[in-house]
């Protein structure tokens, strides 16, 4: 795992917009990293698992795309930090959650697990919002 800056540039209103951001990544090629860690109030959020595909530009990174679909399922909710049953139950299929201001929930779930994850667990996500990973273009 690294810690590297990555810069999103994107156009609001006619006005060319870059920001940039450090994200801890885990590199799967020289272009691609699995992000690990979300910025996800803000106003194209990236989010913890999905693969993005990055130039190294000195020393940042530009942000060239998001692979679609994400083999990551977001979802947010206005709750607290989840038990130690719930995280251990969603840590050890490769999920994992963030909790930003004790109260803005992020659940983070491998796609192909949800169903069977909710099954076991008696969870369901019907009533959260699910999110995903966003570049301007």
């Amino acid at each position: 795992m690294e810690e590297i800056t990555i810069r999103n540039q994107y156009m609001v209103e006619d006005e060319h917009v870059s920001v940039q951001d450090p994200f801890y990544v885990e590199w799967v090629a020289k272009d691609k990293a699995i992000l690990k860690e979300s910025i996800f109030l803000a106003e194209f959020p990236l989010l913890y698992g999905d693969e993005i595909t990055l130039t190294k530009n000195g020393d940042l990174y530009d942000l060239v795309s998001v692979q679609e679909p994400s083999n990551m399922l977001h979802y947010f909710s206005m709750a607290t930090e989840p038990p130690q049953a719930f995280t251990d139950a969603l840590v050890s299929i490769g999920g994992n959650w963030e909790c930003d201001a004790g109260m803005l929930l992020l659940v983070h779930i491998p796609a192909k697990d949800k169903d069977k994850f909710c099954r076991d667990n008696h969870f369901s996500f019907d009533k959260w919002e699910q999110m995903k990973s966003e570049l301007s273009l």
